[in-house]
């Protein structure tokens, strides 16, 4: 059975809850607010809706893996701004922020 994400799904339908689940029944719940436990196909939703979301967002994962690191686009920009450049579209730091969001585009 699939189980990715139940967990993290249950969190972000019920927040106050603590919780603990085999395989689709829960074994321990508890709502400071009162809530009752979401129904398993609830629960499924929820994921699908997650998965989406995570597909959606993977453009953003692979840019923050090929980014320079802050010091370093800060330095990019410091010598731009040094050399009048305030960093524009000639600048080290625009160039190398453009080539990765042209690599990995928005979906």
């Amino acid at each position: 059975m699939f189980m990715w994400g139940v967990s993290d799904a249950v969190k972000r339908m019920r927040p106050n809850a603590e919780f603990e689940i085999t395989d689709t029944k829960f074994t321990k719940w508890k709502d400071s607010t009162g809530a009752l436990p979401p129904s398993w196909d609830e629960i499924m939703n929820q994921v699908e809706i997650d998965k989406v979301e995570y597909d959606r967002l993977e453009y953003a994962r692979n840019r923050v893996d090929h980014y320079p690191f802050i010091g370093e686009q800060l330095d990019m920009i410091w010598h731009a701004i040094n050399t009048d450049k305030i960093p524009g579209k000639d600048s080290e730091w625009f160039k190398t922020i453009e080539s990765i969001k042209q690599k990995y585009p928005k979906k």
